[in-house]
């Protein structure tokens, strides 16, 4: 196994993998990086609150789906349930499901131009049927990229972004998106 270390990688934005990277330096410097129970107990036993997934509300994701205490005492406590157990199924799913993310919160979807995306982009044009719109839109949505707003932000200063000619929708520059590599923030040309 070889470990590549990146001089000048930015992990800022990717906090899981960065305290993995940190974990797995201080292992190797400290000689125990054959001892992978220590490594588990570092990354997850000694991040345990975060990764039950905080919620909004002081609970947890992983109480939501198991346990569900702040659910099951709610329940109890309303008059008209006094004296009757909670149903056997605890889990919030659905309240689960509006507080996690696996993409944070904050994004916005552009369309990149490859595949069939310019022509359904022509299609969006010039039709005037809003159910066939709303059809086109979908169908560009295997097109989009979701980016956050850093980024959103350095493609403005390029220059790179359509926020104008299509209703509403925002193309990227073809510039700024390789068919191999996906986005290119800085561009190609």
């Amino acid at each position: 196994v070889y470990v590549v270390n990146i001089s000048g990688e930015d992990l800022g934005r990717l906090p899981d993998i960065k305290i993995g990277a940190d974990i797995t330096r201080r292992m190797f410097d400290d000689g125990s990086i054959n001892d992978i129970g220590l490594y588990y107990q570092r990354y997850f036993h000694d991040r345990q609150n975060q990764m039950d997934f905080p919620t909004s509300n002081g609970g947890t994701i992983y109480d939501l789906l198991s346990e569900n205490n702040q659910g099951k005492a709610a329940y109890c406590a309303r008059k008209d349930k006094q004296g009757i157990k909670p149903p056997v199924l605890h889990c919030a799913i659905r309240t689960a499901s509006d507080e996690f993310f696996v993409i944070d919160k904050g994004y916005t979807e552009v369309i990149a131009p490859y595949g069939d995306a310019n022509t359904l982009l022509q299609e969006f044009l010039t039709e005037n049927n809003l159910p066939s719109k709303h059809r086109i839109i979908r169908s560009l949505g295997k097109y989009s990229v979701s980016l956050y707003q850093y980024q959103l932000d350095r493609l403005r200063r390029n220059m790179a972004l359509d926020e104008q000619g299509y209703d509403g929708l925002i193309i990227l520059d073809p510039g700024f998106y390789d068919n191999k590599f996906g986005l290119n923030l800085e561009g190609s040309h």
